[in-house]
């Protein structure tokens, strides 16, 4: 068997190393990914979602305790229709005879012109502006009511028959409700309520408790 040739040598006689082969160049594709994978790894972790804030209450249903001392009964419906804006109802009833002062004293007309052993029933129809409301029916209001009413014995009138009153009234105050949905307010105002013939102009007090929903 004849022998295999000797290696090829160089110039200086020492025997030749073999080149590697070069790597093949990365594709458009592989360059690509690459950067996106950059990109990626140098942004921040994105932030949480914050939690969902609760809703807001939009409608109050409270009771006004001050004019039970005087035998009236009342009670408020507030709903939010708009941010700063909402409308309230308010019924009421004389519900037993007590004293309420004599003729011209403010309990008693404010009440309807109303005598110790006078009944009846009325309602006030309300608007309130709620200025810098962060939210809906608290802080700072005004605003105006109308009212409509009957009452028996007035001290005003024919005491024999049952009469019908109207008039107005304009309120500020000053409301808040708790998380859990608790709701306080107070205020004051000026009214006028006319029966008869005769007009009384009566201070007001607000004083109201309740729950939002």
């Amino acid at each position: 068997m004849p022998a295999p040739p000797p290696p090829p040598t160089s110039v200086e006689g020492s025997p030749r190393r073999a080149r590697p082969s070069p790597s093949p160049a990365p594709s458009v594709e592989s360059r690509a990914h690459a950067r996106r994978r950059a990109e990626f790894a140098g942004q921040a972790p994105a932030a949480a979602a914050p939690p969902l804030a609760a809703p807001a209450q939009s409608i109050a249903f409270t009771w006004n305790p001050l004019g039970l001392y005087w035998g009236r009964l009342s009670a408020n419906a507030e709903l939010s229709i708009a941010r700063h804006h909402s409308l309230v109802a308010s019924p009421y009833a004389l519900v037993f005879e007590t004293d309420r002062g004599s003729r011209g004293a403010w309990i008693s007309e404010g009440f309807g012109f109303a005598s110790p052993s006078s009944l009846g029933v009325g309602g006030e129809l309300g608007y309130h502006y709620w200025q810098g409301a962060a939210a809906p029916l608290r802080g700072f209001f005004v605003g105006p009511a109308v009212l409509l009413g009957t009452t028996s014995a007035a001290s005003v009138g024919d005491p024999t028959h049952v009469q019908g009153y109207w008039g107005g009234a304009f309120d500020v105050g000053d409301q808040e409700v708790l998380g859990s949905g608790f709701t306080a307010g107070v205020g004051a105002g000026v009214g006028f309520v006319h029966m008869a013939g005769q007009t009384a102009i009566v201070p007001r007090l607000l004083l109201v408790l309740g729950w939002a929903i």
